[in-house]
């Protein structure tokens, strides 16, 4: 079951745009998305509202929110292997388990996401890159037993 936002992953939305990073999901990339690409989030942007924490980089001081394109529920809606985007599941992962809330476990469900800093500051694609490469890591290091936190 997900637990409900912390406190500090509550945010009012700036006053002004943000930069952020699209992160396609497989179909999107079929037809020629890239795989990330820079975004500007207005004030008035979901994200605020139904944005995800993540988790672990949340635990880490770089608080990011995560806003899905679709509305569908993942817990009840048709899986599709399109609409997988392992990068954006990993960035549910949590520091103690190493893994997401159970209902982002199964492919086919996320589709393209945006991700922002929750501190308003801009989210640069070198930054995105460095921060799926970081997670990748941790990710290896639950499965070589190792838990980082």
């Amino acid at each position: 079951m997900d637990s409900p936002p912390s406190p500090s992953a509550v945010r009012l939305p700036p006053s002004r745009d943000v930069v952020g990073v699209t992160i396609a999901c497989n179909a999107d990339r079929e037809r020629g998305v890239r795989a990330l690409a820079p975004t500007i989030i207005p004030p008035s942007h979901p994200i605020y509202d139904t944005g995800l924490a993540s988790p672990i980089f949340q635990h880490v001081g770089l608080p990011l929110l995560i806003h899905r394109h679709m509305a569908a529920d993942p817990a009840n809606m048709h899986r599709s292997p399109g609409l997988d985007n392992q990068a954006a599941t990993h960035l549910l992962t949590h520091p103690s388990t190493g893994a997401p809330d159970a209902k982002w476990r199964r492919a086919g469900c996320m589709g393209t996401v945006t991700v922002i800093r929750q501190d308003g500051q801009p989210l640069t694609m070198e930054a995105m890159e460095t921060l799926l490469i970081y997670v990748d890591h941790i990710l290896d290091l639950f499965q070589d037993g190792v838990s980082p936190s």
